[in-house]
């Protein structure tokens, strides 16, 4: 059996167990459940895996720079359940605090680096995961942007709360340049095991070297590709156009522009119709925009797969 195996036989354990409790009307506050990133014996990542468009993997190292304070809970009073934790580097100084919940924060915070960003003016990128759990968690991801200059941004915390495995995550990742996006990552059960089934990009921010200059919602304008052998992009609108790429099934791209170049063609005995569209590209630096056959293309949702 797996390790994955296992994370799926845990959680559905602890889902029967707080089951009986609601059943039963008692309280389980110290079942502790651990879903984002993992540690220990109760946590286990699932793999960050590649970017739909480009299949690069993103380079996620555990810090060594950095480490989160711990609470000691020995003869705590918990009728103040509040305490401040603390981000500091190796040296001693404090980044910023972070607020968690005594009963339900297990002082197993996971601070990583992100070395390939493609951010100006950045040495490198801080994570920090904090899960605070009972029969469900409160996960908190925390960026820190480490500027050349010794500076220290911070980009808005994402949270959201996970009941049970294999329910979607949220987080950031660093595309092409200066650009970073708020993603949305969906999982499917396959037998015993959770995979990866897409990255759904929703929010756009734009970096200057300095700080955090734009944020641009994506959802409205956004799709993915329904072709299963992946979509071609070219350099203009129509068929003489040069192929520039090859988008992979189940990609998502932000249409900016229709054109006025239609198409008709048969697939499987079906004739799909359509225009050229103009698309943004999330991560790969061979281009920046492209165009592609919008037959092929279905509005974005969450709940798509």
């Amino acid at each position: 059996m797996n390790e994955r195996s296992l994370i799926v036989i845990f959680f559905l354990i602890i889902s029967t167990a707080c089951k009986k409790d609601k059943e039963t009307g008692k309280s389980n506050t110290k079942t502790i459940l651990k879903v984002s990133e993992v540690q220990k014996s109760k946590k286990k990542s699932i793999p960050i895996i590649k970017n739909n468009n480009t299949f690069s993997e993103e380079k996620i190292v555990k810090s060594n720079h950095f480490y989160v304070t711990e609470i000691d809970k020995r003869n705590i009073d918990f009728s103040n359940a509040e305490r401040i934790i603390f981000l500091n580097h190796k040296d001693g100084t404090t980044i910023t605090e972070i607020k968690v919940d005594v009963e339900s924060y297990d002082n197993d915070a996971e601070i990583m680096e992100i070395t390939n960003h493609n951010l100006d003016n950045v040495k490198r990128v801080i994570s920090i995961n904090i899960a605070e759990c009972i029969c469900g968690c409160s996960i908190t991801n925390m960026y820190i942007l480490e500027t050349n200059n010794g500076n220290y941004i911070q980009l808005p915390n994402i949270t959201y709360s996970v009941v049970e495995s294999g329910e979607p995550e949220y987080n950031y990742t660093f595309g092409k340049k200066n650009t970073i996006y708020t993603i949305e990552k969906t999982f499917n059960y396959v037998e015993s095991d959770i995979e990866l089934n897409a990255i759904n990009r929703y929010e756009k921010l734009l970096w200057n070297g300095d700080k955090i200059t734009d944020k641009i919602e994506l959802t409205s304008n956004s799709y993915f590709v329904t072709a299963k052998k992946g979509l071609i992009v070219r350099d203009k609108p129509g068929l003489k156009g040069n192929k520039i790429d090859n988008l992979p099934f189940k990609s998502q791209v932000i249409v900016q522009e229709k054109t006025n170049e239609t198409l008709e063609l048969m697939d499987d005995g079906n004739l799909i119709k359509g225009h050229w569209v103009k698309v943004e590209n999330f991560s790969s630096n061979k281009w920046e925009t492209g165009y592609v056959f919008n037959g092929f293309l279905k509005k974005w949702k969450t709940n798509n797969y």
